[in-house]
């Protein structure tokens, strides 16, 4: 039962990376700014860039990436794990 549940989590963990760092990818590839996108159309060049900063995305990609999936959502002052963890059937 044990080498069962060994193997299964073997391939569901390497899954579950590729879908994230998939899902991570696209939403990079998507046309246009979030910074300027959530500052507004009257938004001067200052303001986009502070948002760019406190957003994260003056980062390299991959550091961006890794903050993504440790760091809690700007909506939820919980870590993203956490709140998997508790919405998970027992």
């Amino acid at each position: 039962m044990l080498t069962l549940i060994g193997k299964r989590l073997m391939f569901a963990i390497p899954s579950l990376i590729g879908v994230v760092i998939v899902t991570f990818l696209l939403t990079r590839a998507l046309p246009g700014d979030p910074a300027a996108y959530f500052a507004g159309p009257a938004a001067g060049k200052e303001a986009v860039e502070q948002i760019r900063k406190k957003l994260g995305l003056d980062k390299p990609t991959l550091r961006m990436a890794i903050s993504a999936i440790r760091s809690p959502p700007a909506s939820r002052s919980r870590p993203k794990s956490a709140i998997v963890c508790r919405r998970q059937p027992n």
